[in-house]
């Protein structure tokens, strides 16, 4: 099993393994605890034989690119819940923006890591507040 990254591991463990109840997972990444638990669940239903799929979460590009990665795993069965930048903003934070490859598709990146990063010009706009910390 997985390092328990997420707490609820556990549960889907019982689930996957002597209950045999689950089906399907839909991994949120933006919800579970960012990439390393998406990873870990990933994996444990990999071990277990279930099917995932990628649910979205209103993610700009940066996020988005992110899921994109994630949904490429080979248990990833199902279409993702990823959608272009335009679907849900005129301007995307993150550039370049998330666009269709294809009828329902979306390129990964071909680049080691995602594409994408932030817009300095869009994050200098829309900050209400700048605060500076030192240790």
């Amino acid at each position: 099993m997985p390092s328990p990254s997420w707490p609820a591991l556990a549960g889907l463990d019982l689930l996957a393994g002597p209950l045999g109840d689950c089906k399907v997972v839909n991994i949120k990444m933006v919800r579970v605890g960012g990439l390393t638990a998406s990873r870990d669940i990933q994996a444990l239903c990999a071990e277990h034989e279930i099917p995932c799929w990628v649910g979205g979460m209103l993610e700009s590009a940066i996020g988005g690119a992110i899921c994109a990665e994630l949904a490429t795993l080979s248990n990833f069965t199902y279409p993702g819940d990823i959608f272009p930048s335009s679907y849900f903003y005129t301007s995307d934070v993150g550039k370049p923006e998330i666009v269709l490859s294809g009828p329902g598709e979306v390129a990964t990146s071909r680049v080691p890591g995602i594409a994408q990063e932030p817009d300095a010009d869009l994050l200098k706009k829309w900050t209400a507040a700048h605060v500076s910390f030192r240790a």
